[in-house]
């Protein structure tokens, strides 16, 4: 039999179409509705139909609705484990009903979609795409190519002024075509925006939060509430939230984030001998061993934590003359030299001929400070001729990571005389650098107040080994460990008092001599590395655990003898997880501690 037309007037059609997106029309209603809409030069209800359909898309609710109401004829296609989420009477009639014949003059589709299995439908502006179990792929004729996970829901697909959507959850990776300046494509979600013009990246809607990853090209990720934006480039990612402002960041150092806890991680590529002088352009320079004495005859480093690098400062001694400065960026998981060596190096000479100091095995004796953002030197055994005398390096310097520039403190008060096994570590409360003199003639613990350009002395006689220091900054305590010993200094009086901590289960660690060492404030434990297993103390009940992990690199040696760690072990807040330099040609290592 065959369909009939609908005999109402243009208010019962509209009721009859309100009732069909409600889902609550008979069949013979559909089909009514079917022929209706089919009539040749019906345009007039099929503009009526377009505007209500319209109405109702914009509508969440309703478009999630759509996918379960009853359908007209034709025939029943199997259903797909993913939904078209209607925004335009075009949509209906075309890309989901499929019972229409589309009038020369009716909107063209702007992009097709492709589950997986190879079902393909048109998309039309205002539709969305809702995945379930298997994701989609939405295809533009420009080659922009939108891959939807499962579980994902893209609503308000649109090209006016560009390319436009709405992802509401999951995860999609798109490869945008290159777009017209002035028309880039824009993807929105319920807390940011990313605005491209041509790239390849992976954003994500989940818990309240954007998170965009940017593979190549660039990206703007714009907070929504307070146009909050960062530029993100190939290589990093950024997160947004109510809670958290856009701020680009290294998808390597995500890497190290997330680390398995109890476990070592080479970073590939990464030895420091890529960076060091050409030693035919820096003449004099080599010594007995050469650059890799930076780190091997018994040098340290400081963790820049405004920039988030490790760096190294050494050499002196016989073995190498450079005094340049290095440094390890834990964003790009590469090194650079921050300097050039000085030229024709003053041996035996406390400063070059170029204003810099001389270079110097550093032992213990670097630090960041952190609210002046300098990195500090003192100590060590100054470069000079083989055969000659150990000359000290008695001044602090620091070194100014704006200008590049090195100034020479001469600082005022008790300043101490400095010898070889020195250890220092900064205390942000306090704003000082505490020094742990191991001179004999002057031993006793000390204090650097940049600020003041002053040093303090605070206690006499205390002696010192091959320790390192770190300053528990829940307890303010300064920790030291080595040969043997663990002791500790209350850094909340004036003038601290040396006390000896009985611990148990890290006698074969706290016997090594210059350990790594330094405080994670989240697990609450200062963490220590010489070689093989990690240490962990607790402040609390002075009980070492130990943590064994496959990976770990061999102690730092001259080829003799390990020569120590000293500040080459930290940990590095921005990744939650300890940076280790052991020679120039290795990798850098990153350890992840369990929580």
């Amino acid at each position: 039999m065959p369909e009939k037309r609908f005999a109402g007037d243009d208010d019962a059609f509209a009721a009859l179409v309100l009732r069909f997106l409600d889902g609550a029309t008979s069949p013979d209603e559909d089909a009514t509705l079917n022929a209706e809409l089919r009539e040749p030069g019906n345009r007039t209800r099929r503009d009526l139909y377009v505007s209500l359909c319209r109405q109702r898309g914009l509508l969440s609710e309703t478009m999630t609705a759509t996918a379960s109401r009853r359908r007209p004829a034709p025939p029943p296609r199997p259903r797909a484990p993913w939904k078209l989420l209607v925004g335009t009477a075009a949509a209906i009639l075309a890309g989901i009903a499929g019972f229409l014949l589309m009038s020369k003059d009716e909107p063209l589709p702007i992009a097709v979609v492709e589950r997986a299995g190879g079902d393909v439908a048109k998309l039309f502006a205002g539709q969305g795409v809702e995945t379930n179990g298997r994701g989609a792929v939405i295809r533009y004729d420009d080659g922009t190519r939108i891959e939807l996970s499962p579980q994902t829901q893209v609503r308000s697909v649109e090209v006016a002024g560009g390319k436009r959507l709405f992802a509401a959850r999951g995860s999609i990776v798109a490869d945008v075509a290159k777009q017209p300046a002035d028309q880039p494509m824009v993807i929105r979600t319920s807390e940011g925006e990313a605005r491209v013009v041509g790239t390849k990246f992976t954003l994500a809607v989940r818990d309240g939060s954007t998170r965009l990853e940017v593979e190549k090209g660039r990206v703007r990720l714009t907070r929504l509430i307070d146009k909050k934006s960062a530029e993100v480039a190939a290589g990093q990612y950024a997160v947004t939230s109510a809670g958290e402002d856009p701020v680009a960041r290294s998808l390597a150092a995500a890497r190290i984030q997330s680390m398995v806890p109890n476990s070592w991680m080479s970073v590939p590529d990464s030895r420091m001998k890529s960076v060091v002088p050409d030693p035919t352009k820096h003449l004099g320079i080599r010594g007995q061993s050469g650059p890799v004495s930076v780190v091997n005859a018994w040098s340290g480093g400081a963790l820049d934590t405004r920039r988030n690098r490790l760096v190294l400062w050494g050499g002196g001694f016989t073995s190498y003359y450079g005094n340049e400065l290095y440094a390890f960026d834990v964003e790009s998981l590469a090194w650079e030299r921050l300097t050039d060596p000085s030229r024709a190096p003053s041996l035996g000479q406390q400063v070059n001929a170029d204003g810099h100091p001389n270079a110097r095995a550093t032992y213990n004796g670097l630090a960041y400070i952190a609210h002046a953002d300098r990195f500090f030197g003192l100590g060590g055994d100054l470069a000079r001729p083989a055969g000659e005398k150990m000359v000290l390096a008695d001044s602090p310097w620091t070194f100014d990571f704006a200008t590049l520039k090195w100034s020479d403190r001469k600082a005022s008060g008790s300043r101490p005389p400095t010898f070889v096994m020195n250890l220092c570590s900064y205390d942000p409360v306090t704003r000082k650098v505490w020094w742990a003199e191991t001179n004999p003639g002057a031993r006793g613990l000390y204090s650097y107040d940049y600020d003041a350009n002053a040093w303090t002395k605070h206690s006499s006689d205390d002696a010192f080994g091959r320790y390192t220091s770190a300053v528990d900054t829940k307890r303010r305590n300064l920790v030291m460990v080595g040969e043997g010993k663990v002791v500790a200094y209350d850094l909340q009086i004036p003038d601290p008092v040396q006390e000896t901590w009985k611990t148990t289960g890290g006698d074969a660690f706290v016997g090594s001599a210059s350990p790594g060492l330094d405080y994670d404030p989240v697990a609450d434990r200062i963490v220590g590395w010489a070689g093989g297993a990690v240490y962990a103390l607790d402040p609390g009940t002075k009980a070492w655990t130990r943590y064994d992990a496959p990976g770990a690199p061999a102690a730092t040696s001259n080829g003799q003898y390990e020569t120590g760690t000293y500040g080459r072990w930290r940990y590095v807040p921005a990744v939650d997880a300890f940076i280790l330099v052991t020679s120039i040609d290795e990798n850098v290592h990153f350890f992840k501690l369990p929580k």
